[in-house]
Parts: C-alpha cells; structure tokens; sequence
C-alpha cells in the first residue's frame, strides 16, 4: 500500500472524495497540496490513483484537518497507515491533534485504536443548519 506527497493535479480526484466527509474544506485542502500552502497532504495511492488522504498542519503541534478513505477501500489498514505515515514524518517529540464531533464514534474509535486519547471537550464546536455540535478534542500523547 503506497502513502506519498500529494501534487497539484491530484486536487480533482482528492477534492471528489472530501464528498465522503461531513464538513470538508476545499480551501484547506488546495493550500496543503499547493508548493508554499503551509500544510500536508499525504495520499493513499491504488492503481496509480488517490483512494484516501491525509491533510494536516504542523506547528508546534501536528494538527489532522481532514481523513478520508473511499469507501471501496475502507477497513484495509489505510487510514492506519496514513496516520503512520504523518508519524513517521514528525520528530518523535511532535504531538498530534485531531478534533471530532462527540456523534462520530467511528472516527473516535479509530482515533483511539491509533493511541490517540481524549484531552477536552469543546462545546458547540461545529455549527451545523440546524444546531452546534460539540467535539472531541484528542492527541497522542
């Protein structure tokens, strides 16, 4: 299974499975691929074509913004292994943070089953048409 850098002209195909997502951000995403973004975008190649990727920003903190697998091609480790990835491209030190909606408890599975645990709470974190929803702020260390 092959993790690498996303490039420009993978935008089209990344931006077509951020559908998958519930909040996506197109505008996060064509900075992380863009040369001088200030972010990271790792995907998960398959016949020479992204199925899944990886975005996330790194400051003192690693921040995962967005994680996607196609659907055709969940529960195969790829999620895993794009979060190794995004580990193995940090210094041992580097926490990593990700922020998840309290409702979504695969994702927080997930997470979990990555090492990640939960740090805080943060209420009314993601508005919605209808309501605000609060999220689970979690790290690695």
């Amino acid at each position: 299974m092959t993790v690498q850098s996303a490039k420009t002209q993978d935008y089209p195909t990344l931006r077509n499975l951020q559908d998958y997502l519930s909040a996506p951000s197109p505008i996060l995403l064509k900075h992380a691929i863009e040369p001088t973004g200030g972010g990271q975008c790792l995907i998960s190649v398959h016949a020479q074509q992204p199925v899944g990727y990886v975005l996330y920003f790194a400051a003192e903190q690693v921040h995962i913004t967005e994680l996607v697998v196609h659907p055709e091609f969940r529960r195969a480790g790829r999620a895993s292994r794009l979060i190794s990835a995004v580990v193995d491209r940090t210094s041992p030190c580097t926490t990593l943070t990700v922020t998840v909606a309290v409702s979504n408890e695969t994702a927080i599975g997930f997470y979990k089953s990555c090492g990640f645990t939960i740090a805080a709470r943060k209420k009314e974190f993601y508005e919605t048409h209808e309501s605000a929803v609060d999220a689970l702020f979690m790290t690695n260390k």
